[in-house]
């Protein structure tokens, strides 16, 4: 399949520090990693995946998120 968007992947502290990120740009693939017990303590993370550029407003853009 032809990749249509290109994507951002931010992953947010409870603080609201973005503690790690990724950019695609015409990639299919984007991997973040962090320890929260290193420095951000416990509480809420936040996942936020954007589009950065569609083929157009119909395209309907297709993600999965896995975490350990």
């Amino acid at each position: 399949d032809m990749l249509i968007a290109d994507l951002t992947l931010s992953v947010y502290a409870p603080v609201g520090e973005c503690v790690a990120s990724a950019m695609s740009f015409g990639k299919n693939l984007l991997v973040v990693e962090f320890d929260p017990t290193l420095h951000y303590g416990p509480g809420t993370y936040i996942i936020e995946v954007k589009v950065q550029e569609e083929a157009d407003d119909e395209t309907t853009v297709n993600f999965g998120l896995a975490w350990r």
